[in-house]
């Protein structure tokens, strides 16, 4: 069984020290590790260095995104939880923002976020700001849509 998987955008190189950094935060924060999997309270999930699908980060830089980070983003980190409970998901999110934090990175969740506000296709709106998402303490901001498919957000703690 699989649950929530989310990417870190990164704008260095996956290199010895750049792996070597992310392997030290998971072996922090987790309970066990093995490989590229570990456990964070009791529960399963996996790191994969590199984008699973190499055309998605392609597709992003096409669409634009660099333009509103302020960088381009060069190599992908997944962190995926192994099962599809609301606390996989609440970990997830804490564990790609420290790596993210800690690497300089951008989170991306591959999509919308259910229940969260949208941004018209058609015309250009103002951002929108949501505080303390489903309980969490933090904020969220959805910036602007640089296409149909891509919306830039940023999360606040």
């Amino acid at each position: 069984m699989s649950g929530p998987a989310a990417s870190i955008l990164l704008r260095c190189a996956l290199d010895a020290d750049c792996v070597r950094e992310v392997r030290d935060a998971i072996r922090r924060r987790a309970s066990g590790v093995s490989g590229d999997d570990f456990w964070v309270d009791d529960r399963p999930f996996v790191v994969v260095f590199g984008p699973e699908y190499p055309e998605d980060l392609d597709e992003l830089l096409r669409e634009g995104l660099s333009a509103p980070l302020g960088r381009t983003p060069r190599e992908v980190l997944t962190v995926a939880a192994m099962c599809n409970q609301d606390v996989d998901h609440r970990l997830l999110g804490e564990l790609c923002l420290r790596l993210a934090t800690q690497l300089g990175g951008i989170v991306s969740f591959g999509g919308s976020l259910p229940g969260r506000g949208v941004l018209p296709r058609d015309r250009p709106s103002a951002p929108l700001r949501e505080e303390n998402v489903d309980g969490l303490a933090g904020t969220l901001f959805t910036l602007l849509r640089i296409s149909p498919n891509v919306i830039v957000g940023i999360a606040r703690s």
